[in-house]
C-alpha cells in the first residue's frame, strides 16, 4: 500500500512539473495555425435586435465586424484574404455582392471591417473567420 501511494505521488509531481514547463495557449502568443497567424474577430455590439415578425421589415440591427490578422511578432498582415461566414444574420447587399452568409476580402494595414445584420431569426450566431489555416470565431445574440 505504502509502496503504490508513493508511486502516485511520484507520478503527479512529475506531471505537474512537466505542465508547468509547457508553452500553452495561455503562456504566450502561439499562432493559430501552421501559417503563423493570429486572428482576432470581433462584431460591435455583440448583442443586435432581430426584425419584428410580422411587420414587413426586412432586417434588424447591425453590427461592425473587425477582423485582425497578425504574426506572432505582432506586425499587422496587410493583403491577406479573409473569409468570414456566419450563422445566423446576413451581410447586406454592397455594388459587388448580394446578401449572404459569407463575404471574402483582403486585408488593409491587417484589417478586414464589414457589416452584419439580423433578421427575423433569433438565438446565439457564430462568426468565423478564416485565413489560410488560421481560424477564429466569436459568438453574438439576436433578440
Amino acid at each position: 500500500m505504502r509502496r503504490t501511494l508513493w508511486r502516485a505521488v511520484s507520478m503527479v509531481f512529475v506531471l505537474g512539473v512537466a505542465l508547468l514547463g509547457c508553452n500553452g495557449p495561455n503562456r504566450s502568443n502561439q499562432p493559430s495555425a501552421s501559417s503563423g497567424f493570429l486572428l482576432d474577430v470581433t462584431l460591435s455590439p455583440n448583442t443586435l435586435r432581430g426584425a419584428t415578425a410580422n411587420s414587413g421589415e426586412s432586417q434588424g440591427g447591425c453590427g461592425i465586424i473587425q477582423v485582425l490578422v497578425s504574426d506572432v511578432n505582432g506586425r499587422l498582415i496587410d493583403g491577406a484574404l479573409v473569409t468570414v461566414t456566419t450563422t445566423l444574420g446576413r451581410f447586406p447587399p454592397s455594388g459587388s455582392r448580394q446578401e449572404s452568409v459569407g463575404i471574402a476580402g483582403f486585408t488593409t494595414r491587417g484589417t478586414l471591417t464589414d457589416v452584419l445584420c439580423a433578421k427575423a431569426e433569433r438565438g446565439t450566431g457564430i462568426l468565423t473567420a478564416t485565413v489560410q489555416d488560421a481560424v477564429a470565431t466569436t459568438t453574438f445574440t439576436v433578440f
